[in-house]
C-alpha cells in the first residue's frame, strides 16, 4: 500500500496533515546485536509518517521472514519458529489509528533510529483505575519492530527496545503531562508474561475475549522505572 510513496511530497501536496511538532523525550544509544551501537531518539507527537514508516517497514520485513520460512526453512525448523514468533499484532495498521486516534486524549511515541521507526506505543488518558478509582493512563498500543523480535533472518537487532519505550512512556507521562505512575492495558497473549515479570495484577472481570486486562499500582511502576 505504501510501497515507494514520498511522505514529504504528500505532507507538501496536503494529501497528509503535517505531524506534531516532535519532541524528543529521550536520546541515547542502542548497541545491536552485532556490536554495533546506533544512537536512538523517543519522540512524543501525533505523527502519520511515522505511522506509515511503522506500516511499510514492519510489513516488508514480515514478509520476508515468512517468504524465508516458506522457501528456506524445513518443515520442522519453520513449526519451530512459527510457534515461537511473536505476530499477534501484526495485524495492527498504524496509518489506520493515527488517523482514529488523533484527539487530545490520545498521546503517541515512538523510538527511533537514524533509519527505522524501531518500536510505537499509544496511550489514552483519562482511565479510571479498577485498583482504586484514581485516573491512570491506558495502554491501547504498544509494539515493537519484527527485527526486534525472534525472527529467522537475523539475531534479535536491538533488545529490550519495548521496555525501554515503555519506561520513556511513564517518565515523560509523570514528570511532564502530571499523570499518575500507575497505568493499565489490554494483554496480547504472548505478552502476558512481561506484565506479570514486572507487577501487572490480572482483574479477570475486565477482560476482552482473548485480551486479559492488566494494572499496575503506583509502586511497582515506580520499581520498574527502578525510582523505588
Amino acid at each position: 500500500m505504501y510501497m515507494n510513496i514520498d511522505i514529504n511530497q504528500l505532507i507538501k501536496l496536503g494529501i497528509i496533515p503535517a505531524p506534531d511538532e516532535e519532541v524528543i523525550i529521550e536520546k541515547g544509544t542502542l548497541v545491536s546485536s552485532r556490536q554495533v551501537e546506533e544512537s536512538y531518539l523517543i519522540s512524543f507527537g501525533w505523527s502519520l509518517p511515522n505511522a506509515i514508516t511503522c506500516d511499510q517497514e514492519w510489513s516488508e520485513y514480515r514478509l520476508k521472514m515468512f517468504e524465508h520460512l516458506k522457501n528456506e526453512c524445513n518443515d520442522e525448523t519453520r513449526e519451530e519458529f512459527l510457534s515461537k514468533i511473536q505476530i499477534e499484532d501484526s495485524h495492527w495498521n498504524w496509518f489506520n489509528k493515527s488517523r482514529c486516534y488523533s484527539t487530545e486524549e490520545y498521546k503517541w511515541f515512538f523510538l527511533k533510529t537514524s533509519h527505522d521507526v524501531e518500536a510505537a506505543c499509544l496511550i489514552y488518558f483519562p482511565k479510571e483505575s479498577a485498583l482504586n478509582q484514581d485516573d491512570i493512563f491506558y495502554i491501547e498500543f504498544i509494539a515493537v519492530a519484527p527485527w526486534n523480535r525472534l525472527t529467522p533472518l537475523e539475531e534479535k537487532r536491538y533488545n529490550k527496545v519495548g521496555k525501554k519505550l515503555l519506561q520513556a512512556v511513564i517518565k515523560y507521562s509523570t514528570a511532564t503531562l502530571g499523570y499518575r505512575y500507575g497505568f493499565c492495558l489490554h494483554s496480547l497473549p504472548q505478552a502476558k508474561g512481561f506484565y506479570e515479570h514486572i507487577g501487572m495484577i490480572h482483574i479477570d472481570k475486565l477482560d476482552k475475549a482473548q485480551l486479559q486486562y492488566y494494572e499496575i499500582d503506583d509502586n511497582n511502576s515506580m520499581r520498574f522505572l527502578e525510582v523505588l
